[in-house]
């Protein structure tokens, strides 16, 4: 929406949410409006997945389990990329570990079921070059709505839980201080019970939070 502002000269500015329905208002006029459409559930259902934000990774024994059931076990070795999705990067196989190796922002790896909910995600990772961490995707839908655990990210500085509604990001608590060492393997739980999302790197409770959905 074209809209200038002059320096100096203070304005009022107004957003009120009528169920996914936003509106925007610029002293007292309405100026934009929105209604953002997600799949039912969304952050709190979905497949998994793996990434990295111009960071060369590997991944392996990557199991999902819910109730005492193994929804997914990772078997790269025989199964290669088989089920996978690839957005991004340089994907490949190469003694049962899951690689990429492209310094480029934003690549991902998904697989699982849109009705998987309430399971628990462990795997490990390393990297091996690059400025930053791990990108550990759950509660995947599309790639508009997602959550993932940002692992040593921001130049290798912080963690967070990040959720994707809409397509609109947003951080599900305060940033942690963390970094990761290059050519170590980590091990990474996921553990979520409805809304509540927990976060461990090699057994420690990193973050923990809860997912906004829409009904």
């Amino acid at each position: 929406v074209p809209r200038r502002i002059e320096t100096n000269v203070w304005y009022d500015i107004r957003v009120v949410t009528r169920g996914s329905r936003i509106e925007c208002f610029l002293n007292s006029v309405l100026i934009l409006t929105s209604s953002p459409s997600s799949p039912a559930g969304s952050g709190r259902r979905g497949g998994i997945g793996v990434g990295s934000w111009n960071t060369i990774v590997d991944y392996r024994n990557i199991v999902v389990t819910s109730n005492g059931v193994t929804l997914y076990h990772s078997n790269f070795e025989n199964g290669g990329t088989n089920g996978w999705q690839m957005f991004n990067g340089h994907w490949s196989v190469n003694e049962g570990v899951l690689h990429q190796e492209a310094e480029q922002i934003d690549c991902r790896a998904v697989i699982g079921d849109p009705g998987w909910a309430n399971y628990t995600l462990t795997l490990q990772a390393r990297k091996t070059g690059g400025q930053e961490g791990f990108l550990i995707l759950f509660n995947w839908l599309d790639n508009n709505n997602l959550i993932w655990f940002n692992i040593a990210g921001w130049t290798n500085t912080y963690s967070c839980i990040e959720q994707n509604l809409s397509g609109t990001r947003m951080l599900l608590g305060e940033r942690v201080p963390q970094r990761i060492e290059s050519n170590v393997w980590y091990n990474i739980r996921i553990v979520l019970n409805g809304p509540r999302v927990a976060c461990y790197v090699n057994s420690k409770l990193i973050q923990q939070g809860y997912s906004s959905t829409i009904m």
